[in-house]
């Protein structure tokens, strides 16, 4: 004979995903409504009040584990990505000061490149720069993508004094090269 008499196969409920216990609260919760409201009638109306408000706590929580690791695991690398373009910002060398700025003058994310990023690749390295590249996508040489994410454009908008760029006289805007191109590229 067992040494626990009672049957512990419930507990699996502990294993069920996110959705499945969010589809338990609710239902708890409008069977809570329900037994309240006196809709479905119960013999004891405050113990059956009791168990559904037990069950649609304990299937909010795990619910909420379910979902909430992943969103503050989420927030804390796009903090940690802030946070280091921001303490990069001083150590920049001129090329990388001159590529940021002149994005930030011409209000674009994105740039296209050969694979390995040109002059842009410290930029790439730090995370402040990233491939912007869908695995269906095709892409030719120097037609790959990359792109400043959202959270550090943020961050170099805010510091965007410190990557002067100084655009060329009016005509001569075509033939500008861009600073991410390396020598190799000019011909």
């Amino acid at each position: 004979m067992s040494i626990l008499p009672i049957n512990l196969k419930w507990l699996e409920i502990l294993n069920l995903s996110g959705r499945k216990t969010a589809t338990l609260t609710i239902l708890s919760i409008i069977f809570l409504i329900l037994v309240k409201c006196e809709i479905i009638e119960t013999p004891n109306d405050r113990l059956w009040s009791t168990i559904l408000v037990i069950s649609a706590v304990v299937f909010g929580l795990l619910c909420m584990s379910d979902f909430l690791p992943s969103k503050v695991k989420a927030y804390i690398q796009i903090r940690n990505e802030k946070k280091s373009a921001r303490n990069f910002i001083p150590y920049m060398t001129i090329k990388d000061r001159k590529i940021i700025g002149y994005l930030l003058y011409h209000n674009e994310k994105m740039f296209q490149h050969s694979r390995n990023g040109g002059s842009a690749i410290p930029l790439i390295s730090k995370g402040i720069i990233r491939a912007a590249f869908k695995e269906e996508q095709f892409c030719g040489a120097y037609g790959f993508p990359f792109e400043i994410p959202d959270h550090i454009w943020l961050v170099l908008k805010a510091h965007q004094k410190k990557f002067p760029y100084v655009p060329p006289p009016d005509g001569e805007t075509e033939t500008e090269t861009k600073p991410w191109v390396t020598y190799q590229m000019k011909a």
